[in-house]
């Protein structure tokens, strides 16, 4: 497993935080990465758990595991807006490996 694959970013995973507001255009993402922020790009369910995962794990781990992301983060989440830390992606990753 490599580092990417535990979602660790140029500093830390778990330092990383997706913040989402979700609107009558869609949700918007914007990434806290220890002070420094950018969006990603999203729009349904499948969108948002790939630019999500893939930005914190790469396109690999988004491809393989953006189902059970969108069973086991996405649906669950409220309506008006999240913010989803990034040890919380890191710990799930981690189960799902034990799993697999």
């Amino acid at each position: 497993m490599t580092n990417k694959m535990v979602g660790k970013c140029n500093c830390c995973g778990d330092c990383k935080k997706y913040h989402a507001s979700r609107g009558i255009f869609g949700t918007n993402v914007a990434v806290d990465n220890n002070g420094r922020a950018y969006h990603l790009q999203s729009g349904d369910s499948e969108a948002l758990a790939k630019s999500i995962l893939t930005d914190f794990a790469g396109v690999e781990v988004a491809n393989s595991f953006y189902r059970e992301f969108i069973h086991d983060f996405i649906a669950c989440l409220p309506v008006q807006g999240f913010t989803i830390p990034g040890e919380a992606i890191r710990e799930w990753m981690e189960d799902k490996v034990k799993e697999a």
